[in-house]
């Protein structure tokens, strides 16, 4: 044999004695007898001067072959008991280094190893579990037995109190035997919490085999809850610590590639009976893409389908399934995985400044928009007519990395996350603009000065009136007469512009003077490209 079974017994083994395994697998099965003395005898090795080989011993001989690489262990204090202490002082050591999925994300959470430990038990052990064993079988007897009997018996009597209530027996039976398997999950309570924090303190420092029971720890909790001898904060980290572990335990990372491994083959393997038991179920087809997140993680891609639905790629995409979950592969090996990492007030706010801009890029159709919080109404509001909605009440519409408290920022992360605070599409009349600056003489009287006015104009009007009939224009002068009436009227429009900024300094009677002067005056030339008939023309 190239690997050999080492096989110790309580009895010391010699100190000079060292035993060697080679690195090459086992070529033939071999069966060794139980009782085996202490000492095992390797082929092609001879037996130490000081020691006999025993008769159970098996020597097995094999052909001369070329010597091959030793792995060499080093010898065994006489003091130490073989299986039991190579067992229970086994460390655990990470093959994977850097390469495996806990080295890759450091400030995730590992979850430990379990290790079984197995020692080697005397007679007088073996005995007793046999008489243990024996008991339980006979107890499991006389339980199936006292069920049997019950069950008899309820059967008579739901079948008299059927044909006495003239109800059918599969109704009482129901009634009786009505009790749901379904149970919810086990929630974080205070008993379970304290034996959680119980466990950890008392058995911190024992070893495997000496640890206390879980049935003496929550009576030590009982004894504890009746006197009242926890208070408020213990019970509240109590809480918080099971919840801890229990997160650790569902979302930790696995320790090894090998732990990795394993559990992504057994979790790919129930989603598959489950997608095909939905399919058979309900007539639902679905199909799972499963990629290995790095390339040196040892899980193999898988593709889960149900009625033939791979298909799809091949019909629409014209892509085989196997070159899409290959494309797939490579594109997860390239992106940046983001795992949650430490929860602190600045991690909570780049979370929070990450989902607004990211949902005001999305709502808008404009990447690299920047979100404005000092000029959040004129620059986001009314420029893009887009609004953020349920901003928490309790925290102030400012830039995330300007919140103070882990709480705060705690809240407002929830509610962008949840989708309680999104940003929606406004219409036009919803978004108001700015609100105009008030006078700075609201709530003062103020002199009115209109009625004077209104009777200058009224005089300047007259005035222009009476310019015109007496000029009576000739038939020939219908352009010129026009154009002088429209200047006459400018310049009577001007004249009440002036009067009206004047009407502190000019009075009525000189501003009727000013328009009567105006009206004499030849009309000005007329600025468009009109051409004028004269009376030369008229006669031609």
């Amino acid at each position: 044999m190239d690997l050999c079974l080492l096989i110790h017994s309580p009895s010391p083994t010699p100190s000079n004695h060292v035993p060697v395994i080679t690195s090459q697998p086992p070529l033939v099965d071999i069966v060794l007898p139980s009782e085996l003395g202490p000492t095992v005898i390797l082929p092609g090795l001879s037996p130490p001067a000081n020691s006999s080989p025993p008769l159970s011993a098996l020597f097995i001989t094999q052909p001369e072959q070329p010597a091959r690489p030793l792995m060499t262990i080093p010898p065994i204090p006489s003091s130490l008991n073989s299986v039991a202490t190579l067992s229970s002082t086994r460390v655990f050591v990470d093959t994977g280094g850097a390469t495996s999925f806990a080295g890759r994300h450091p400030l995730k959470d590992v979850q430990e190893p379990r290790f079984r430990v197995r020692g080697s038990k005397t007679d007088a052990a073996k005995l007793h579990e046999a008489v243990k064993v024996a008991e339980r079988a006979e107890k499991a007897s006389n339980l199936r037995d006292g069920v049997d009997a019950i069950v008899k018996s309820q059967d008579s009597e739901i079948k008299e109190l059927s044909e006495r209530l003239c109800v059918t027996e599969k109704t009482i039976r129901n009634l009786v035997n009505g009790e749901t398997h379904y149970k919810k999950r086990c929630e974080p309570n205070t008993f379970n919490a304290l034996v959680h924090m119980a466990s950890n303190e008392m058995n911190s420092d024992l070893g495997p085999g000496d640890r206390h029971t879980l049935k003496d720890i929550q009576e030590t909790v009982r004894h504890g809850m009746d006197n009242d001898a926890f208070s408020k904060s213990h019970i509240s980290e109590a809480m918080q610590m099971l919840k801890d572990s229990r997160e650790v335990r569902t979302m930790g990372s696995r320790s090894s590639n090998t732990t990795a491994y394993a559990d992504a083959r057994a979790m790919a393997a129930s989603i598959t009976d489950k997608i095909m038991n939905l399919g058979m179920r309900t007539g639902v087809t679905g199909i799972a893409l499963f990629a290995k997140g790095h390339i040196h993680d040892d899980f193999a891609d898988t593709i889960v389908q149900f009625n033939d639905s791979a298909t799809f790629f091949l019909d629409v995409f014209n892509m085989e399934a196997v070159d899409v979950c290959s494309k797939f592969q490579q594109w997860v090996c390239n992106q940046k995985q983001n795992f949650k990492v430490p929860d602190n007030l600045q991690t909570a706010q780049n979370e929070c400044a990450t989902l607004i801009k990211r949902g005001l890029c999305m709502i808008t159709n404009i990447p690299n928009l920047g979100m404005n919080y000092l000029n959040y109404r004129t620059s986001i509001v009314q420029k893009h007519h887009v609004q953020l909605l349920g901003w928490p009440a309790g925290i102030p519409f400012v830039n995330p990395h300007q919140l103070t408290t882990t709480t705060t920022a705690r809240e407002l992360q929830k509610a962008l996350t949840v989708s309680t605070c999104k940003w929606v599409d406004i219409e036009g009349g919803q978004s108001t603009g700015k609100k105009r600056k008030q006078r700075s003489d609201k709530g003062k009287k103020r002199k009115h000065t209109m009625a004077t006015n209104d009777k200058e104009d009224q005089e300047d009007e007259e005035d222009e009136d009476d310019n015109q009939e007496n000029e009576r224009p000739g038939p020939t002068k219908k352009h010129k007469s026009a154009a002088s009436t429209k200047r006459s009227t400018a310049a009577g429009n001007k004249s009440k512009a002036a009067g009206t900024s004047r009407k502190s300094k000019v009075t009525p009677s000189a501003a009727k003077k000013a328009s009567r002067i105006l009206g004499t005056l030849p009309p000005a030339a007329p600025k468009s490209n009109e051409f004028i008939d004269t009376e030369e023309e008229s006669d031609g």
